[in-house]
């Protein structure tokens, strides 16, 4: 296998595969909650790897015989980091998007590859000068640059394209009954009715995924677009829970659990006996807990309170502000 191209685009399926086999291991051991970011880890990686081979010959200029093993990590690690800053940029915050974090698989994948070109690239005969190395650096970076923001406006025009198709197809309107004071909801058309006008009460003008209402029985209930329901609402206020951190309470079997309040998925199962809206990424909850009524008014208390993240793992306790 002497070809420069082969041997580069197999480093890149390498760097890929290698990506893929983890994050499966790392999402079986988190019992494959938010499986379907694999999907996103796989799109933003690819960038990466096609840099790396395009770059490999220049980026292995820093690989030391005598530490080959040590070499080749220290360099996975610098361009996982710089990989992990680009995406910085264009995300905030690049382990928001995913349920656990990225840097690690970029590192191993990154590894891989490199020692994959080290063992099976032809070296250059001639060594580059300094200055030819730098240059090829910054190309380096540019072209992580580039990369990164052609991903973002593929993102974008493609989550766009299916938004537009979904918003015209699938969403419903609230409709109500004056004489009745009751609601419904029909197409964006109007010319379909989807659920009865049997609500006392629609808290959601639009429904695009799923909606709150108040049933026949006083229930504040999630349905879907077919009017099915989803689960209780957690109600405080008489009102629905207010969303905190992209979370919202509900409640199955007098079970307190979390939805998204983006799409109404249950991201939580309810198990809970009582439960904190989440703040800063971590709730309060408890198994076992009681509630003591002051007016119309009370408060939950336990001597076991647990708190755990949004994957529903348990977790440290937060820490106070300092004033």
């Amino acid at each position: 296998m002497k070809h420069p191209i082969i041997i580069k685009c197999l480093s890149i399926l390498i760097n890929l595969l290698c990506f893929v086999f983890i994050s499966v291991v790392v999402l079986a051991l988190n019992n494959w909650y938010q499986s379907g970011d694999t999907k996103a880890f796989f799109f933003w990686t690819l960038p990466l790897a096609l840099a790396l081979g395009i770059f490999s010959s220049t980026i292995l200029y820093f690989v030391k015989a005598t530490n080959l093993f040590l070499s080749l990590v220290a360099l996975a690690i610098v361009v996982a980091l710089i990989w992990f800053c680009v995406m910085g940029l264009f995300w905030g915050s690049v382990g928001n998007p995913f349920s656990f974090q990225p840097f690690y698989l970029w590192v191993i994948g990154s590894f891989a590859q490199l020692l994959f070109l080290h063992y099976f690239l032809p070296q250059q005969i001639e060594k580059p000068s300094i200055w030819e190395v730098l240059l090829q650096l910054i190309a380096f970076l540019v072209i992580l640059v580039v990369l990164m923001y052609a991903m973002v406006i593929i993102v974008t025009m493609v989550t766009d394209s299916i938004n537009r198709r979904a918003y015209k197809k699938s969403y419903l309107i609230k409709v109500c009954n004056n004489s009745t004071q009751q609601c419904g909801y029909v197409n964006q058309d109007g010319d379909t009715i989807i659920t009865e006008m049997k609500y006392s009460k629609c808290f959601t003008d639009t429904i695009r995924t799923y909606g709150i209402v108040v049933n026949g029985d006083s229930e504040m209930v999630a349905i879907d677009r077919q009017g099915d329901i989803l689960y209780k609402v957690y109600s405080f206020d008489n009102a629905p829970d207010e969303p905190s951190d992209g979370l919202f309470r509900i409640i199955i079997n007098n079970k307190i659990g979390y939805a998204d309040y983006a799409t109404g998925e249950i991201i939580i199962e309810p198990k809970y006996s009582c439960a904190y809206p989440f703040k800063n990424g971590v709730a309060q909850v408890n198994m076992d807990c009681r509630a003591e009524f002051n007016g119309e008014h009370s408060l939950w208390q336990s001597a076991h309170w647990e708190y755990i993240n949004k994957a529903g793992n348990k977790t440290a306790a937060p820490k106070p502000i300092a004033e």
